[in-house]
């Protein structure tokens, strides 16, 4: 912020703000990786985390649904002979 000699305060632009590299890399590539591909790419690793521990918890329960069926079956056995 500057003052002017009428004593308002106006912004303007800095040096590296106008340069065309700063342009190109800082505003243009830094803030597509930030807004656009990083939110993606985590949503898509959390999701793949989500996924891989529905899918060990689905493994788990099978497991423990076929030991439970399993007993059953064989205490089913023994009241029968």
């Amino acid at each position: 912020m500057r003052c002017r000699e009428d004593n308002t305060t106006f912004i303007e632009p800095t040096e590296i703000r106008l340069d065309s590299a700063y342009q190109m890399y800082y505003i243009n590539w830094t803030r597509t990786v930030l807004h656009a591909f990083l939110p993606f790419v985590m949503l898509a690793v959390l999701n793949g985390r989500i996924i891989h521990q529905m899918w060990k918890a689905e493994k788990i329960a099978a497991r423990a649904m076929h030991r439970v069926n399993r007993r059953v079956s064989q205490s089913v056995g023994r009241k029968e002979a």
